[in-house]
């Protein structure tokens, strides 16, 4: 094994929608040494043998105790973790961890328009603390990080509206509805990690970007007609609603500064924008796909993935994102 080679990773929010994800994938893989690092009053259960140590994320030496002998960290962190990072990246630093990936899953942030986005303030932040980090004369080469850039999840966009609100009657849709944008399902996030960590030269102290469609909402509209599935007959691009852009993010920005709007829902509005504005990504995404084992999805998959989706959430509560 070099020096290079890495071996022990440790994860962080490993049963949230995209560490469990991640976990499974890491694990299945079998190149890993998996450590999970869970808050000390956590319950969350994990499969027999499963190597977890309790922590409290608010302290270096906690922290940096249990990330002795990790070579990589990876932060599933969700929003209301995002902000505890730096103390994440601080005690990687001091246990002497080679690469760290923070939970970056989602736009374009080497886009300079995408980083004055509200939404993605935190995770701008985290990146910037990486790179100043990284820089330091003493850390230079030992210590870097990789962040995974996919934009839309298709998963969860289905469900909140930023790809499309499947559980409407009427298709809804932004603008025309012919504006492409690109697409990640939550499982390839986890094999873009697994990726990083089996390639560490080539993924060094830059971003990553996947792709598993480049699509407009007008054909996923056409692919969902064409599975014709009950209540959704009116499934067919003509029939579509469409919503104004600006109009959405005005009325978003206006209740920001009314002090309401942050939650994750709240926030949608400013993802839709950079998910469909070009000047919001520079146009790479899936240009590492190759590289980490990413694959496009042809419209029959797509489709089945849509079919599946819309089973999952027909069965969901509602009122519950």
């Amino acid at each position: 094994m070099t020096s290079n080679t890495i071996k022990n990773v440790a994860l962080t929010a490993a049963t949230g929608d995209v560490g469990s994800v991640i976990f499974k994938k890491l694990t299945a893989s079998g190149l890993f040494n998996v450590r999970i690092l869970s808050y000390s009053g956590s319950t969350s259960s994990f499969p027999p043998g499963t190597d977890i140590v309790k922590v409290d994320f608010s302290s270096v030496e906690s922290l940096a105790a249990a990330l002795a002998g990790q070579d990589a960290v990876v932060s599933a962190a969700g929003n209301e973790g995002l902000a505890g990072q730096k103390v994440l990246v601080d005690a990687a630093i001091a246990a002497g961890v080679k690469r760290f990936l923070p939970s970056e899953y989602g736009g374009d942030l080497a886009n300079p328009n995408a980083r004055t986005i509200p939404a993605l303030r935190l995770k701008v932040e985290i990146e910037d603390y990486l790179e100043a980090r990284s820089a330091e004369p003493a850390l230079q080469g030992k210590f870097t990080y990789t962040y995974v850039y996919t934009s839309a999840f298709l998963d969860w966009g289905l469900d909140v509206g930023l790809v499309m609100n499947i559980n409407e009657a009427i298709p809804q849709v932004w603008g025309s509805g012919d504006l492409p944008f690109n697409g990640v399902v939550v499982d390839s996030v986890g094999d873009a990690v697994v990726g990083v960590l089996k390639n560490p030269e080539q993924t060094a102290n830059r971003p990553v970007y996947i792709s598993n469609a480049v699509v407009t909402q007008n054909k996923l509209i056409q692919l969902v007609g064409e599975l014709r599935l009950p209540g959704k007959e009116s499934y067919k691009p003509e029939l579509a609603q469409h919503h104004d852009i600006e109009e959405f993010v005005n009325t978003a920005f206006t209740n920001l500064k009314a002090g309401v709007g942050f939650d994750s829902i709240g926030m949608v509005p400013f993802l839709v924008r950079s998910c469909y504005y070009p000047a919001y990504n520079n146009g790479k995404y899936g240009q590492d796909n190759e590289l980490l084992g990413i694959k496009k999805l042809s419209d029959e998959e797509l489709k089945q993935f849509l079919k599946e989706a819309i089973s999952k959430l027909s069965t969901k509560p509602t009122g519950k994102h």
